[in-house]
Order: C-alpha cells, then sequence, then structure tokens
C-alpha cells in the first residue's frame, strides 16, 4: 500500500473501506494517471518545503488536537502565564502563532497578519498591530474570518527553563483551532502541518483518539514518524491505568516509532494545574524536559527525521509504483507478443492468398459465363434443327403440334403449326435459362467455398442466399417484355394467311421430294421432251386426254396427302431461315451469359468486399499489437530504470541513517 501517494477517495459511511481500492482499480487508467500525477506535484512541493525547513535554522511547534482537548491551556502552561483565550466552549478558531519578544525588538504585541500579502515584520503594511490584553476579543471578533495571529512574548524564565527564550535556536509555537470543529479548519491544519517540525498533538484523556486524530496522524505520520503527544486533563481520570493502556494501545497502531520511545514523546498531564502558581506538577516538568530536549537538543529527530521519512515514504511509493507498473508494462508486453503471434500469421496468408482469391474468382466468372453461351448456343442450335425439319424444337413443348384438319381446314392448320414451332422455340429458351441458373448456382456455390478457404476464423461470411428463379425475373415482369422481344422475329414469320405461291409451293415441296430423293431438273425436262414426242402421234393423241386427265387427277391426289407432312417442313425451314436472319440465337445466347456472369460478379463482389475489410482489419490488429509492444517494452524500461534510480538515491542519500 502506499504512504505518500495514497489514493484517499471518500465513498460515505455507507461503504466499507475496502470499497475505495475496489473502486480505485476501476477507474480508467487516465483517472488513476491524472490523481497521481496530482499527488506527486503535491509530493514534489511538499519537499521543497522540507528542503527550506532543513536550511532554516528555527523549529516550529504545531499544537493541536480535537475540540476542547485543552491546547490552548497548554499553550499557557508552557508558557506560564495565560496568553490564549480559554472557556469551556471551542475559541480558538485562528492560527496563533507565538515568538520571543526578542525578535520584535522586546515588545509584546499581536500582529493581526493581512491574507493578501506576505507577512515582514520591518514592513507595517503588512499587518495590523493590537495588544496582548485585546487577544480574546480579537479571536471572537473574528470567529468566521480566521486570521491569522503572531504574538511576540517576552518569558522571564532563564534559558534552561523556557522553550521561546531558550538562547539556543529561535522556536515558535502554534496554537491551532480544533481538528473537528468543521471542513474548512481541520483542512486548515492539515495544510498547515506541512511546513511544521514538530507536531505536539494534544488528546483529552476522556475522549482518546477521535476520527479525526486519527487521520491527521496518519497523514502526518508519512513525515513525521516521531510525534509529541499529551493526554491532558489526566488527573480527572479516576481509572488511570486503564486510559494509559488504551492511548497506547491506540498510538502504537498509529505511530509505531511514537509508541516505541513513548517514554520521552508521550505524557500524561494536567495542564491547567500547571499553571497554578506554588504547586509542583513533576509530570508537566518532565514533559517540559522531554519537549525541549527533542525540539533543542534531539534536532537529528526533530528536524531531519521528518524529511527522511517522508522522502524514504515517497521513494517506497515510487518503487511500489514502478514496480506495479512494470509489471502491468511487461504483461501488456507480452499479451501483445501472444495477439501478434496469432494476427500476424493470419495478415501474411491472407495477403499471400489475395492474388489466388482474384484469380480464382474471375475464373468461376469466365467458366460460368462461358459455359452459359455455350450451352445456350448448343440448346438453341439444336431445337432450330428440329423445327427446320417440321419437328418441335423440345421435347416437351408447352403447345403441341396441331393434328392434320383436312383440306378445307389447311389455312388454320398452317397458322397452328407456326405456332407450336414458335412455342417450341421459347421452351428451348426457357431450358436453356434453366440450364443458366443451374451453372450460377454451382458458381456461386465455388464462390461460398473460396470464401471459407480464404476468410479466416471469425470473419462474418456472406448471408445472401442465392435464389435462382429471381434470374432472368426482371425480363418477363416488365410486361413480358423479353417473350415480345423474342416473339417480335417471330410475327415476321407467316403472319398473315398462306398465299396461293405459298400453297403451291409446298405441293411442289410435297412433290418433289420422294422419301429422301429429289427429282433431278434433267429428269423434269427428259420427261417433258418424250411427252412432246408422244403427242406428235395420232394415235397417242386419241387416247393422250384421258391419260392427261388421269395423271392430273392422281398428281392432285399424291399433293393432298402429302400436305400433313411437307407443311411442318415448310413452315419450319421458314421459321428457322427467320429467326437465323434475326441472330436468335445469339442474342439469347448473349443474354443469358450476361446474366449469368452479372450474378457471379455480384457474389464475387462481396466476398472481395469481405475479404478485403478481413485484412485491414487484421492489419490494424497487427499494427496496433506492434504499436503495443514498443510502448509497453519502452515503459518497462523506464520503469526498470525508475526503481533502479531510487535505490540509487536511497544509498546515496543514506536516509536509513537518519535519526538513529
Amino acid at each position: 500500500d502506499f504512504n505518500v501517494l495514497r489514493l484517499d477517495l471518500k465513498l460515505g459511511s455507507h461503504h466499507p473501506s475496502s470499497s475505495a481500492a475496489s473502486l480505485v482499480s476501476q477507474l480508467e487508467k487516465s483517472s488513476i494517471a491524472n490523481l497521481l500525477d496530482e499527488r506527486i506535484n503535491t509530493s514534489i512541493n511538499h519537499v521543497r518545503k522540507l528542503r527550506l525547513r532543513v536550511e532554516d535554522t528555527s523549529s516550529k511547534v504545531l499544537v493541536t488536537g480535537d475540540l476542547n482537548a485543552g491546547k490552548s491551556t497548554f499553550v499557557n502552561a508552557l508558557l506560564r502565564r495565560e496568553v490564549m483565550p480559554v472557556d469551556q466552549q471551542p475559541c480558538t478558531t485562528a492560527f496563533c502563532e507565538v515568538h520571543d519578544a526578542a525578535e520584535n525588538n522586546g515588545f509584546e504585541e499581536v500582529h493581526i497578519l493581512r491574507d493578501d500579502v506576505t507577512y515582514d515584520l520591518t514592513n507595517e503594511s503588512t499587518f495590523t498591530r493590537a495588544s496582548i490584553a485585546d487577544l480574546e476579543q480579537i479571536v471572537a471578533d473574528n470567529d468566521e474570518h480566521q486570521p491569522k495571529i503572531k504574538l511576540y512574548l517576552a518569558d522571564t524564565r532563564a534559558p534552561s527553563e523556557s522553550l521561546l527564550n531558550n538562547g539556543v535556536v529561535d522556536i515558535s509555537l502554534i496554537d491551532a483551532p480544533g481538528l473537528n470543529r468543521d471542513s474548512l479548519h481541520t483542512t486548515a491544519v492539515f495544510a498547515r502541518q506541512e511546513e511544521i517540525d514538530v507536531v505536539v498533538f494534544v488528546v483529552s484523556a476522556e475522549n482518546h483518539f477521535t476520527l479525526s486524530a486519527k487521520e491527521f496522524l496518519e497523514t502526518a505520520s508519512n513525515e513525521k514518524a516521531y510525534l509529541f503527544i499529551v493526554v491532558n486533563k489526566y488527573d480527572q481520570i479516576k481509572n488511570k491505568e486503564k486510559c494509559r493502556r488504551l492511548v497506547l494501545e491506540q498510538i502504537k497502531e498509529l505511530s509505531p516509532c511514537t509508541y516505541e520511545d513513548a517514554e520521552d514523546l508521550v505524557h500524561f498531564v494536567d495542564s491547567a494545574s500547571a499553571l497554578q502558581p506554588f504547586i509542583a506538577n513533576p509530570a508537566f516538568d518532565d514533559l517540559e524536559q522531554s519537549l525541549r530536549s527533542f525540539v533543542l537538543v534531539k534536532r537529528s529527530k526533530s528536524k531531519l527525521h521528518p524529511a527522511s521519512t517522508y522522502l524514504s515514504n515517497l521513494l517506497s511509493d515510487i518503487e511500489l509504483l514502478a514496480g506495479a507498473n512494470a509489471i502491468v508494462a511487461d504483461a501488456e508486453l507480452q499479451r501483445a507478443r501472444d495477439d501478434l503471434s496469432q494476427a500476424r500469421p493470419v495478415l501474411e496468408k491472407m495477403k499471400e492468398g489475395h492474388d489466388n482469391l482474384e484469380e480464382a474468382l474471375e475464373a468461376v466468372e469466365e467458366t460460368g459465363a462461358g459455359k452459359a453461351i455455350s450451352q445456350t448456343r448448343t440448346v438453341l442450335n439444336k431445337a432450330l434443327e428440329r423445327v427446320g425439319q417440321g419437328n418441335l424444337g423440345v421435347d416437351k413443348p408447352l403447345i403441341p403440334m396441331p393434328s392434320y384438319p383436312g383440306l378445307l381446314g389447311i389455312w388454320g392448320y398452317v397458322r397452328d403449326v407456326r405456332r407450336a414451332l414458335l412455342a417450341s422455340l421459347d421452351a428451348a429458351v426457357r431450358l436453356a435459362e434453366d440450364e443458366a441458373r443451374q451453372l450460377t448456382s454451382n458458381g456461386v456455390g465455388e464462390i461460398k467455398a473460396l470464401g471459407d478457404q480464404h476468410l479466416p476464423e471469425g470473419v462474418e461470411r456472406s448471408r445472401r442466399v442465392f435464389m435462382p428463379e429471381a434470374m432472368f425475373s426482371l425480363t418477363r415482369k416488365a410486361g413480358k417484355g423479353m417473350k415480345n422481344r423474342r416473339s417480335s422475329s417471330h410475327n415476321n414469320i407467316g403472319d398473315s394467311s398462306p398465299s396461293a405461291l405459298g400453297l403451291f409451293s409446298v405441293g411442289l415441296g410435297a412433290l418433289t421430294m420422294v422419301g429422301s430423293q429429289a427429282i433431278g431438273v434433267r429428269g423434269v425436262i427428259e420427261g417433258i421432251v418424250r411427252i412432246a414426242d408422244l403427242f406428235e402421234n395420232e394415235s397417242t393423241r386419241k387416247w393422250a386426254a384421258t391419260v392427261f386427265g388421269a395423271a392430273t387427277i392422281g398428281m392432285t391426289a399424291y399433293l393432298v396427302m402429302e400436305l400433313p407432312s411437307s407443311i411442318p417442313r415448310t413452315v419450319g425451314r421458314r421459321v428457322k431461315a427467320s429467326v437465323t436472319e434475326v441472330h436468335f440465337v445469339d442474342a439469347h445466347a448473349g443474354r443469358i451469359s450476361r446474366e449469368t456472369r452479372k450474378v457471379l460478379r455480384l457474389a464475387s463482389w462481396d466476398l472481395r468486399e469481405r475479404f478485403r475489410g478481413a485484412m485491414e482489419e487484421r492489419a490494424k490488429e497487427v499494427k496496433g499489437c506492434e504499436e503495443m509492444e514498443k510502448r509497453s517494452l519502452r515503459a518497462k524500461e523506464k520503469f526498470e530504470g525508475f526503481t533502479q534510480r531510487t535505490g540509487e538515491i536511497r544509498g546515496h542519500a543514506q536516509l536509513e541513517s537518519i535519526g538513529v
């Protein structure tokens, strides 16, 4: 625990004493640093005051204690005259500093100091003069103002008996207000004791040490290991041994050094009886002799030992503070190195895998788009080939091939055939889109696998859910625009009824196609020449009409019978030629490929962003750990240097040997 640098936090009466330590442990480091900085600055100022006190040949003796402990009575007893105001009620509200009148050219008087200037005995503007007889009235009139008063008194006793006029050093007695009068007076006494060489603590034998007295003694013991304690009003106690035992037990706890030298430093007296003339008071005489010895003879204890004690306690606190901070710095250094050993390999692995991830994502994107365009072309080209042969483009079309209704319904038949063939091409496009969805789904799965492979643990994976059915949905929702665009090329194919030329071409196609062999042009010409030769013969002309009629009837019958198979082929060829002319396959292949690439690129972008963010976070983490490692190492070396330096200062100053 700290002695000088203790952070004394007041938590109120409802909190246990251990709560202060727990509260300090819960404070932020910056808050603790600010509190310690304030305490260190206060300690530095106190060291300066100690130096001035050691260099000053005079000695200041502070007489303090609780209310009604008899402090003023004790001072009067030391002076052997009633100068300080005494009453049953607390009456000392100001610091009354008593000096030998020899310092004031032998004049006895009161100097009331001004607050705004530094007191100078040779400068009357710094104080107000008053007579000794007016002291009681001055103190009573300034109960709230709390003036500082200097009294110059003449002691007619011999130097061997007088404390003020001792003939050795200049002594000043300071009568202070009671500790527990109010917080303002108490704080003033606490602050004043820092300027004091010797503290004479007056405690009432009736009340022993109060809480405020204990607090004052604990604070004073940081500097003054030896305190002069006067147990006043002792003659009024019936059970004196019990009182002595209890008081000494309290002193042992509050000031161990004082307890060890209790014979010289702790005195049980009745100050009021010492003022009575012609009455022997050996206890008070022993007190006076011990106080003279402590102040004048044992100046190493009264003058040097407080400085030695304070510096020793301060150095111990610095050693404790530096050692504790060195331990914390070492723990933070080890923690930073442990964090670095975990974070740095992850960052290096991510840096090494960055290019591989980019290449893999590009490969997935290009492969998916390439397969989509290739499969789409294969499906649509196959469908066009089937349509060109008069068959439906897919095996399971939405609209089946119509049945032949007969010669009278041939116009509707042609229209239904065209519609069925075009619907089969639409079905082929949907089939290509379904295959593209499957390709895209596989690609998204590969991208997720790449994420699991390259993203470090702890990084949130993508929550996006791929919905294959959402692909190409905008094409159909916008008034089924793509279907309309897809069908626009179809609508140019045979929207009007077939013309005669169209029917003739259908019939001619059926006529000229027998099985898989076509009648050649040369064979047709030779047949016409032979027929002409036959008509030159008169006998032939007789039966030619009959033969020609029969042939015409047979050909017509053949054409009619061939129409159900020749019409789908002819319409299919025209449909194929028309959609080929408008780049049907390439348009859909490009569209499907772009949609596939867009989805894969979106998934790749999401993974890239997560990878980039994760790598930035790991880089920040590594940088933070590296900075923490440097700071902790510097702090550890610095605090270890503080510990070594305090040991050197302690040995150089030889603090342990002072006051022994």
